[in-house]
């Protein structure tokens, strides 16, 4: 999970410096990836300005989202992240996010399955009311079956309560479904 929040980072950093290098007389950034993403960083209309680029970095860097015990109500504290999160993807329209609904291993696996759907429809619904459009969201929910911490503790399972925002780099989101990163460890 620190590659992937490293990588995130660089790829925002990267964005960023070529979103003030490149673009065209309306001050929007030009070109798309060989994956059909939008290269463009996230300057201009709908994006930070560059004075807001270290919170916009800091914000961005936080993917993961705790709850508390049989919750799905997003944290107060959460909502500059998830803000920054939506300004990002209503910018860049082509880009995919995954949101990875998990549990702690209390509850039976249908009733936690279903939670953690809820929870990533939590997050979904915050990043819809901040103008992202449904096509570019993703759910999933692993329940139980992706412990960041696998332990029997109580604090094994306030880390395990939580929604992961994976960047796809395919519109399927294939390239994070089933792996490691939804580990944030």
């Amino acid at each position: 999970m620190k590659y992937l929040k490293i990588t995130l980072l660089t790829s925002l950093i990267i964005l960023l410096a070529a979103c003030s290098s490149t673009g065209n007389k309306d001050g929007k950034a030009n070109g798309s990836g060989t994956d059909g993403t939008q290269t463009a960083g996230v300057g201009g209309d709908g994006g930070f300005s560059s004075a807001d680029a270290a919170t916009q970095a800091r914000l961005l860097k936080n993917n993961t989202y705790y709850f508390d015990y049989d919750q799905t109500t997003i944290h107060p504290a959460d909502m500059d992240s998830l803000k920054a999160h939506a300004q990002f993807l209503v910018a860049h329209p082509k880009q995919i996010v995954l949101l990875a609904g998990n549990t702690d291993e209390r509850g039976s696996r249908e009733y936690n399955i279903g939670l953690g759907w809820r929870r990533a429809q939590s997050v979904s619904d915050i990043l819809k009311a901040n103008g992202v459009n449904r096509d570019q969201i993703k759910m999933v929910s692993y329940g139980a079956e992706k412990p960041e911490d696998p332990a029997h503790t109580d604090a094994a399972y306030a880390k395990n309560r939580r929604v992961v925002l994976l960047y796809c780099k395919t519109s399927n989101c294939q390239d994070v479904y089933h792996n490691d990163a939804l580990k944030t460890s």
